[in-house]
């Protein structure tokens, strides 16, 4: 490559000097050498190819010059463009970029294969047959404010349904002015029948922990509690809010809160322990009471499930 500047300038100085000696000087040396009008004329003609000659050449170098820093300059815009297409590649989601009318003016392949090619047609026609934008566009908002915005769609192609998370950013020109936008698809139909299968589950462990027969507490070594059943707040006539403020120790008489907290102990250091204890109501009612205690891990922490059950029938009998 050349140094910057420095051929072009050499070759037009050059280039200019010869010139100028050539056109004023050359005409008077050659009457003053030559007296035969045939020879000057041929001189004339050898002066004018060589001075076609060195014109070309220096055109050419200049020529050269210029095509080779074009050549460079392409160089480096294809190097970053390989470079943010592997970036894209790497991505691994949907990507689309949207004219400030919202028509699709690229598509990554994985988009093309979430939804299909739509490049040039206006995004709310191509994926929801619409004539204008959606009212919770996250590309319109980000349009709108500048700012990126998010949502989730759920699409059924009549085959399977699909949920993707939609993140849309404004792209600038160099004068902050928003020219474009992109938006970002990610397919979260799994994490969506892993979120469902999750609420499942816990809407049957809510059942079956509310409509269980006996008094159930989960709640942490030290008696926080965390968790209570719809027949704790029935047998001992708390609201679950009242009972949510309450401890284990809470609910056994004065005198035997100490044995409480001892046996606490006891279901930490072996797991899991039956014993049996009196519980106190609300209403100052004494229940004799079967307590099964068991170790669990409750939200990533370690805590307690007890069961209390009423055994006054038992004590009877």
């Amino acid at each position: 490559m050349y140094p910057k500047n420095r051929i072009p300038l050499s070759i037009v100085t050059a280039y200019a000097i010869f010139g100028a000696a050539w056109i004023f000087l050359s005409d008077t040396l050659l009457i003053h050498l030559f007296d035969v009008t045939t020879k000057i004329i041929w001189l004339e003609i050898a002066k004018g190819l060589a001075y076609v000659a060195l014109t070309s050449f220096g055109l050419y170098l200049l020529v050269r010059y210029h095509i080779r820093k074009l050549l460079a300059i392409q160089d480096t815009i294809e190097g970053e463009r390989a470079r943010y297409e592997a970036m894209i590649l790497a991505i691994g989601d949907g990507i689309s970029v949207h004219d400030t009318e919202f028509r699709i003016i690229y598509q990554n392949h994985i988009l093309k294969e979430m939804v299909g090619d739509f490049k040039g047609e206006h995004c709310f026609a191509a994926y929801g047959g619409k004539t204008e934008p959606c009212e919770d566009c996250p590309l319109k908002e980000a349009f709108a404010d500048g700012k990126i915005h998010k949502a989730e769609r759920y699409i059924c192609d009549g085959e399977s349904d699909h949920w993707y998370h939609l993140t849309a950013s404004p792209i600038r020109d160099s004068q902050g002015t928003i020219i474009a936008g992109i938006e970002i698809v990610r397919d979260i139909t799994v994490q969506k029948g892993m979120e469902e299968r999750l609420a499942h589950s816990e809407r049957k462990f809510r059942m079956l922990f509310d409509n269980a027969p006996d008094a159930i507490f989960i709640h942490l070594p030290d008696g926080g509690l965390l968790e209570a059943n719809e027949m704790a707040s029935q047998w001992l006539g708390y609201s679950r809010q009242q009972l949510m403020e309450l401890q284990p120790r809470d609910l056994s008489p004065q005198d035997q809160s100490s044995g409480i907290s001892e046996k606490m102990d006891e279901v930490l250091m072996h797991g899991s322990l039956v014993f049996e204890t009196t519980t106190v109501a609300s209403d100052g009612r004494i229940i004799p009471t079967e307590v099964k205690a068991r170790v669990i891990q409750f939200e990533g922490q370690q805590a307690v499930l007890s069961y209390f059950r009423d055994i006054t029938e038992r004590r009877l009998a």
